[in-house]
């Protein structure tokens, strides 16, 4: 859960900021990508997306940055899907029900 902010500081100035560049990064991979490589470009960039990580221009670009070495082969961002949504699956049946 993040702080609550004080209406208009700066930190929330930059909370909102930083929201509306996540959103249109995701918006401008899936239009530039589809949705196996949007996904993949969008999962990523939240990953990376910390008050502790590099910060700048952060343009929408396959393979994402980092991660050339396991996106050589074609085909390979819709098994990322797959493999990333059968993990999310199976991780929230276990918290959920056992």
């Amino acid at each position: 859960m993040l702080p609550k902010l004080q209406p208009g500081s700066l930190q929330e100035q930059q909370q909102q900021q930083q929201q509306q560049q996540q959103h249109q990064y995701s918006m401008d991979s899936y239009r530039a990508y589809g949705v196996a490589k949007g996904t993949v470009l969008t999962a990523w960039r939240l990953l990376r997306c910390n008050p502790w990580g590099p910060s700048g221009y952060d343009p929408t670009a396959w393979p994402p940055v980092g991660l050339a070495w396991l996106f050589r082969v074609e085909g390979s961002a819709e098994v990322a899907v797959v493999v990333g949504l059968a993990a999310f699956v199976r991780l929230s049946h276990a918290l959920l029900f056992e």
